[in-house]
């Protein structure tokens, strides 16, 4: 006969219960690392250490010099300058209650260090630096991605044109090539060609910024209600390049295509330079590698230019993120032309594993 256990008989189990769980928890966090964080074996730090090494013969044959800096930085170095909110910063106030961060992102470090330290000569010269550098943001582990880490990653400051951007994408393709990766492609695109077909489409700029953020989440089919909402006030041009921007990517001939329906002169400008970026790829035997995206809008806020990402199988999200960021360095006090991409190395491993990390 089954026992009847009164409310407060139950509560009291259920509260007991609770704290064995909880105590079997505690106890086992000692055995455990924090969600979203792994280990290194021997194996898996040999491999790592080994990409490494090779990654850096090929930055520094480009001519690129590395930097260091601090794991924490001041939390005002990253608000604001790559559309990554706060409460993805690992933060905590100093002794004196400014608040620091672990370093989400190198590329506004390297900005700081390419701006504030005048020996470099930034403005002299173009200015070529690189780091391997350790990165952390909160709760990247909930997108499939890890809380901690390592970016590979090159700047070019003081340049604007499209050997620059150039050679930043053969720079990133030849470092996945030489870390011995196959059947990878890199992604570019350019953001001035969206940012031109809105500003000559006819729309409101409150329509214009929803479509923008529609396009930065991938929301295709939502950028295709709106413009069917906007009804007659959408220029045809505008509404055949943004009812169907799946259609825009591809090899060369995408460019072409997209010149006969671009009309604003950003678009115009920007159809142009990748034709450029794409020549100078294929006298580097390079063309094989990339795809045209013109549907790209640039994952962080300060890309204002030409803007690639690298995707390989294995890999759950894009082991390259690049682009041109005019704009950064003035927020340190010295404006420069820029461009700089990063290599997700723990990406890069999961691809050359076919999809399984070593431990």
């Amino acid at each position: 006969m089954a026992m009847t256990l009164t409310p407060e008989r139950q509560r009291m189990l259920d509260g007991e219960k609770g704290k064995t769980l909880a105590k079997v928890m505690k106890t086992d966090l000692k055995r455990r690392t924090p969600a979203g964080l792994h280990d290194l074996t021997p194996e898996a730090y040999a491999q790592k250490r080994g990409i490494e090494r090779k990654i850096e013969k090929i930055f520094e044959g480009y001519g690129y010099r590395f930097i260091s800096s601090p794991t924490l930085e001041y939390r005002a170095v990253f608000e604001g300058k790559g559309g990554l909110p706060t409460a993805r910063m690992y933060g905590f106030p100093d002794q004196n209650g400014d608040m620091l961060a672990l370093r989400p992102d190198m590329t506004p470090a390297a900005a700081r260090i390419a701006a504030t330290h005048p020996r470099l000569g930034l403005g002299e010269k173009p200015l070529r630096l690189c780091y391997i550098e350790k990165a952390f943001r909160n709760q990247e582990y909930l997108q499939g991605k890890d809380g901690e880490f390592t970016q590979a990653g090159a700047e070019l400051y003081g340049v604007c044109s499209p050997d620059a951007d150039a050679e930043m994408v053969a720079l990133a393709v030849e470092s996945l090539k030489t870390a011995g990766l196959r059947g990878f492609r890199v992604d570019i695109g350019q953001v001035d060609f969206l940012r031109g077909v809105l500003e000559g489409s006819g729309l409101d700029d409150a329509c214009r910024r929803a479509v923008a953020r529609l396009m930065l989440s991938h929301d295709y089919v939502g950028v295709e209600h709106l413009i069917e909402a906007s009804g007659e006030t959408v220029t045809e041009s505008a509404r055949v390049i943004l009812s169907d921007l799946t259609r825009w990517i591809g090899g060369a001939d995408v460019l072409k295509q997209a010149e006969a329906f671009a009309s604003h002169p950003l678009s115009v400008a920007a159809l142009r330079h990748l034709e450029e970026v794409y020549e100078l790829l294929n006298h580097k035997n390079l063309n094989d590698y990339v795809l045209f995206d013109l549907s790209m809008t640039g994952h962080f806020d300060y890309y204002t230019g030409i803007v690639f990402r690298g995707y390989a199988s294995g890999a759950g999200y894009a082991v390259v993120d690049g682009g041109r960021y005019d704009n950064l360095l003035a927020a340190f006090g010295k404006a420069s032309p820029a461009v700089g991409f990063g290599i997700r190395l723990e990406g890069l491993m999961d691809a050359l594993n076919g999809g399984g990390r070593l431990c």
